[in-house]
């Protein structure tokens, strides 16, 4: 049995809702289910379904996303003095 699978019997079993768990974190149903179903979260909810007694095994892997792409935009005066304007 897949995790999801898993981890939706539990929420069954112990009467644990999207809508609950969304009133807990602060976000929508659809934001809760979406966070369970992936299969990295960011470490700050994972240790909110933990709180929220979520089993750990049942859980995507926590991980913070390091964010690729372009860097921030500095403004030209905290450039180094080689920038010019």
């Amino acid at each position: 049995m897949e995790r999801y699978d898993q981890l939706r019997e539990w929420m069954h079993k112990n009467r644990v809702t999207f809508r609950w768990t969304a009133s807990k974190l602060g976000t929508t149903g659809t934001g809760a289910a979406w966070l369970l179903k992936a299969d990295r979260i960011p470490v700050k909810r994972y240790a909110e379904l933990i709180a929220l007694g979520f089993p750990a095994e049942l859980l995507p892997r926590a991980e913070d996303r390091i964010r690729k792409g372009n860097p921030p935009i500095v403004p030209v005066w905290e450039q180094d003095s080689k920038a010019t304007a």
